[in-house]
């Protein structure tokens, strides 16, 4: 009877062990896939594993607060790592500082006081406010930081809102599936820190790719270049007006007006210096 009662109460151990295995393989393909290490999910886990054994070997206060600073620094570096991968500000920390500051506090003030003794008025009263800001900075954080992380995987809006609302069924699906990372995050676009990953990098930023030349080098002694459509800039911050080697692919260099590019050529061994107009050729 004993023995089946043991066995009943592994079940339970058992699931949620299993449970937490698949999760903590489903977070550690997301942070893989959004080229982020794992090893703090992993510590995490092994951490949640082990402190009920550590807690029972030794049940003094100060393994308590040991073992919750540890398993604090290792959500904290994960909470942070997730804030990077949707492209938020360091500040999105705030809610769980808020909440688990004071309580690694109190936990603290506990190890050293009597344990009959009432905690201070204001450290308890830093823990309600901590958790009751936390809670309410929390929850809309959580279903915007969801529906970022879609978005950096770019995925569809119905996808980010699954996310939202039914996490534990889109993100696995968006651990094994075959989407990838472009950290092209709804708040990095409209801070204009968003540049498409086809852009190609010219000296003084970011220049857009190539429009396609018209069948046949343009020569460069002289006789009429192929005329090019005007090419808007990828990102806002696009470099001055001036020579830069032609993107169409040939020897020469071409004209970049500060918005477009232009038809004017000139021979690399005469480039103007950038900022020169283009009447500077001959």
């Amino acid at each position: 009877m004993v023995e089946s009662d043991y066995r009943l109460a592994l079940v339970p151990v058992v699931i949620s062990t299993a449970i937490g295995l698949f999760y903590l393989v489903v977070n550690w393909r997301i942070f893989n896939k959004a080229r982020r290490s794992g090893a703090l999910l992993l510590l995490n886990f092994l951490l949640g594993a082990s402190a009920p054994w550590i807690l029972e070997a030794d049940p003094s206060p100060w393994i308590w607060v040991i073992v919750a600073s540890v398993s604090w620094l290792i959500g904290l570096g994960i909470v942070t790592t997730i804030i990077s991968i949707i492209g938020r500000p360091g500040w999105w920390v705030l809610p769980y500082l808020l909440a688990s500051v004071p309580a690694i506090a109190l936990q603290i003030w506990g190890a050293g006081a009597s344990a009959f003794e009432d905690p201070p008025e204001a450290l308890a009263f830093a823990l309600v406010a901590g958790l009751i800001l936390a809670g309410l900075m929390f929850i809309p954080m959580y279903f915007i930081g969801m529906y970022d992380l879609g978005d950096a995987f770019a995925k569809s809006p119905g996808f980010r809102v699954g996310l939202m609302f039914l996490p534990f069924v889109f993100l696995p699906i968006l651990a094994f599936d075959r989407s990838s990372y472009g950290n092209w995050g709804g708040y990095e676009r409209s801070h204009s820190r968003y540049v498409p990953p086809n852009s190609r990098q010219f000296p003084g930023g970011s220049v857009p790719p190539a429009a396609p030349l018209v069948v046949g080098a343009p020569a460069v002694d002289g006789s009429p270049a192929p005329t090019i459509p005007p090419l808007r800039p990828a990102a806002d911050d696009s470099p001055d007006a001036g020579w830069y080697p032609d993107p169409g692919g040939s020897t020469a260099q071409r004209w970049w007006d500060g918005s477009a590019w232009t038809d004017q050529l000139d021979p690399p061994a005469r480039a103007a210096a950038a900022g020169d107009p283009p009447s500077a050729m001959r």
